[in-house]
């Protein structure tokens, strides 16, 4: 874990761990939560190691270039008649031929019961037609493509927390709304019942009111369940508890204006577009190695061995050997095979990468549109509401003065209950359409993460 990644996580634990003390719910801000889904996500957290694996990767395909060491060391054992057949004629030699003794004491034997053997081998690439440069360039470009990958999860891990959390502060203003409806309906019922009383109004009138209280206190109950899941969603996303608990803080509107008209041209960069070029550009590369198989290699070998004899200590007679190793592969149609699926498997990447621009154009285009629709909507949204209060309060005040009938106020509220809820769901989808807009766009938004 680098130090970044460990500072989110540390500052993550710290913002869900704020407001434990007071025993509140703690605030929670739109970049907290990024934040907090940045350092603990776990589809990010594989994503980053999938990151540091191509890296490795790297680093092995470098080391193709250095000289390969092998050490080995082995014990044999063989059965005593077999020990005494090998060694035949090294006693025969010794009694037949009268030797002296000291000229009979160097003379080894052919086996031992255990037998120890040590040696030391060293290979050079010398020319393999460039596979270990192809290796290095391969895993460059998966280190490189990894690394996209990582950039354009993390895009959308910051995308779903964004929408998450509007999800939520729709879902938080509907409850806020749904109660304030309600409040209003006890109200205008408490008032029915002072008129009933005082034999103004009818009992089938309070029946009516009584009736919209429980429907008000029904959808309080639908908006509290809606903004607890909104939350268990959010909180799945920033990788929390699904019953953390915090207050949502809405965000400030932006300043700029959105350019929506201009976004389906500003594609360059985007990571899902450079991942689908990276697997072009690998592709490449194997059918270069396929090719390969059918040039030769020369290779350098150098072995350093100790002579087997009967004990660990490496006091037997020494050896070495220098080979230059040349192979000429003589190819059939296996290797013919594999380089025709190699340049099929690349038209297919060129194909797939061409079909991915395609459709993030079209994605781009997409939500430009949606903005630009979001932005329309709100501005009917706030219109309707207008209209639907001044109606609404005309119609209070008619009704206050037995003016206007029970019914009217209650299509009033109603419209103006409507009205609220199309203005809190324009306000959440233009927020939403800025965010897939930029998805699209696979903009940079908050810092980048370490890779």
């Amino acid at each position: 874990m680098s130090i970044s990644t460990l500072s989110r996580f540390l500052l993550g634990a710290l913002l869900l761990g704020a407001g434990a003390a007071t025993g509140q719910p703690r605030p929670l801000t739109l970049d907290e939560a990024v934040q907090h889904a940045l350092a603990r996500n776990r589809t990010l957290d594989a994503s980053r190691s999938g990151y540091q694996s191509a890296a490795w990767s790297l680093r092995g395909a470098y080391a193709g270039w250095l000289p390969r060491a092998e050490f080995s060391s082995g014990l044999t054992r063989i059965n005593q008649a077999s020990l005494r057949l090998a060694n035949a004629p090294i006693d025969f030699i010794k009694n037949a031929a009268g030797l002296p003794p000291e000229l009979a004491a160097n003379i080894r034997p052919f086996a031992y019961e255990n037998t120890y053997s040590t040696s030391v081998t060293l290979l050079q690439p010398l020319y393999n037609s460039g596979l270990e440069h192809l290796g290095i360039r391969s895993a460059g470009v998966r280190r490189r493509q990894s690394g996209h990958q990582l950039e354009d999860t993390r895009q959308e891990v910051v995308s779903r927390v964004q929408t998450g959390y509007y999800q939520a502060l729709k879902a938080a203003a509907l409850l806020e709304l749904t109660r304030e409806m309600e409040q209003r309906t006890a109200s205008y019922l408490e008032t029915a019942r002072r008129k009933t009383a005082a034999g103004m109004k009818t009992s089938a009138e309070v029946l009516r009111w009584e009736v919209q209280l429980a429907t008000e206190q029904g959808r309080a109950v639908d908006a509290e369940n809606g903004l607890a899941l909104a939350k268990a969603a959010l909180n799945e996303t920033m990788g929390a508890e699904l019953e953390e608990e915090y207050t949502l803080v809405p965000p400030a509107e932006p300043e700029s204006a959105d350019t929506a008209a201009a976004a389906p041209q500003h594609l360059d960069g985007h990571p899902g577009l450079e991942v689908a070029k990276s697997l072009v550009e690998l592709r490449r590369l194997e059918l270069q190695r396929e090719g390969s198989r059918f040039t030769p290699q020369l290779n350098l070998a150098f072995s350093y061995a100790w002579e087997k004899d009967a004990d660990l200590a490496l006091d037997g007679t020494r050896s070495w050997s220098t080979s230059l190793l040349f192979q000429f592969p003589i190819n059939g149609l296996r290797d013919y095979a594999a380089v025709q699926q190699a340049r099929a498997d690349l038209r297919q990447a060129q194909v797939q990468a061409e079909d991915v621009e395609r459709r993030l154009r079209l994605q781009a285009h997409n939500a430009a549109l949606g903005l630009r629709a979001a932005h329309q909507r709100l501005a009917i949204a706030r219109k309707a509401v207008e209209q639907a209060e001044t109606n609404l309060a005309t119609t209070q005040r008619r009704y206050e003065q037995g003016m206007a009938a029970n019914i009217e106020l209650l299509d009033a509220q109603t419209a103006a209950y409507q009205t609220h809820t199309m203005l809190i769901n324009a306000n959440c989808d233009l927020a939403i359409a800025r965010i897939e807009l930029e998805r699209a766009l696979g903009s940079r938004s908050h810092e980048k993460g370490d890779l």
